[in-house]
């Protein structure tokens, strides 16, 4: 028999539902925020998804030899990245001319931070978390 050793990293967002591990299309179990789980499977390819609700992963294709253990990271996408800190940069540096020039606070910077979530959970819904080799 092979394994797959799957580590949910500590987030706090979705941090009190679980991910449900899918191998081939068939569910082999869920697992928790911050747990690290083996799960049993036969050698082999494999393709290795795991979803949350109706967002998830990119499949993720494995070889496994008898005896062997992979050992695989998942962690969400949605707060990562360059581009999450530039809209908060932005809607902080909007925030803040307002309050020093007495301005109207228009909210325009909201736009692209509102953009970005619906592209998770829409179009970019199937690359909401992000399955990597862990060492």
């Amino acid at each position: 028999m092979a394994a797959i050793q799957l580590k949910r990293k500590k987030e706090f967002q979705s941090s009190i539902r679980n991910y449900q591990v899918f191998v081939d299309n068939k569910k082999i179990g869920t697992i928790l925020n911050d747990e690290t789980k083996t799960f049993t499977i036969l050698p082999g390819h494999h393709q290795l998804v795991v979803k949350i609700d109706w967002c998830g992963s990119p499949v993720f294709n494995v070889d496994l030899a008898d005896g062997e253990t992979k050992m695989i990271q998942v962690e969400s996408t949605l707060n990562k990245g360059y581009w999450y800190k530039i809209f908060f940069y932005l809607i902080y540096v909007e925030f803040i001319y307002t309050v020093v020039s007495d301005a109207n606070f228009t909210s325009i910077s909201f736009l692209p931070i509102v953009f970005y979530y619906l592209y998770h959970f829409t179009l970019g819904r199937n690359k909401y978390l992000r399955l990597s080799i862990f060492k």
